[in-house]
C-alpha cells in the first residue's frame, strides 16, 4: 500500500526528462542517431533517478505513518489512563467514607 502513492514517480520522471530532451534536440537540429542516442541516455539516467527519488518518498511515508501511529497509540494511551483516573478517583471517593465508617465502629467495638 506504501507503494501505491509513489508507483509511478520513475515513469513521470522518465517521460517528462524524454519530452524535454526530445524537444531540445528537435530544436537544436541534431541529427537522428545523435537524438536517439542522447533520448535513450537521459530514459535510463532519469529512470534511476526516479527509482531513487520513489525510495526516498516511500521512507518519508513510511516514517510519517509510523509517527502517527505511535502518536495515536500515545493519545489512546492518555486517554485511557484519564479515563483510569476518573474512574480511580470517584472509586476511592466512594470507598473512603465507608472505610472510616467501619473504622469508627471497629474502635466503638474495641472500647
Amino acid at each position: 500500500m506504501k507503494s501505491m502513492k509513489t508507483k509511478d514517480v520513475p515513469v513521470m520522471i522518465m517521460l517528462l526528462s524524454g519530452f524535454i530532451c526530445s524537444t531540445v534536440c528537435i530544436l537544436n537540429n541534431y541529427e537522428l542517431f545523435d537524438m536517439l542516442r542522447a533520448l535513450i541516455i537521459v530514459l535510463v539516467l532519469f529512470y534511476i533517478i526516479g527509482l531513487v527519488a520513489k525510495r526516498v518518498l516511500n521512507k518519508f511515508f513510511s516514517e510519517n505513518i509510523n509517527q502517527s501511529l505511535e502518536e495515536q497509540l500515545n493519545d489512546e494511551e492518555m486517554e485511557g489512563i484519564k479515563d483510569l483516573e476518573e474512574v480511580d478517583g470517584v472509586e476511592t471517593k466512594a470507598e473512603r467514607p465507608q472505610d472510616s465508617q467501619e473504622n469508627e465502629s471497629d474502635d466503638n467495638e474495641n472500647e
